[in-house]
């Protein structure tokens, strides 16, 4: 019996990612701490990021990127506007206070 190569397709994007990096900032958040509470991330989901405030939402590859008009009034329908812009107002105030280092990269926020 001859050996015959055979290719088999998989996917090398685990079903849930480690990190995100913030399309605005560039930085990277690891997501140890909001996988150990068991949520499980989706697409349309927000991120917010502790290094520059900025808001971004998964696509449907789970990779961030920048808000757009039509994604902020649907958080405004769905009521979560005043959440998302209150939590942006505590990172800002937390930078103010103590910027992050080069070094720091933990993702500390919790689900919107």
């Amino acid at each position: 019996m001859a050996w015959k190569a055979q290719a088999t397709l998989f996917s090398i994007m685990p079903e849930q990612p480690t990190f995100l990096i913030c399309p605005y900032c560039q930085k990277y958040h690891d997501l140890k701490q909001l996988r150990d509470t068991g949520h499980k991330v989706s697409p349309a989901d927000c991120s917010l990021c502790i290094h520059c405030a900025e808001v971004s939402i998964l696509d449907s590859e789970l990779k961030p990127r920048k808000m757009e008009y039509e994604d902020w009034m649907e958080l405004h329908t769905k009521g979560l506007f005043d959440k998302i812009d209150r939590a942006q107002y505590r990172v800002k105030l937390q930078l103010a206070k103590n910027p992050p280092t080069e070094n720091e990269t933990s993702f500390t926020e919790t689900p919107l």
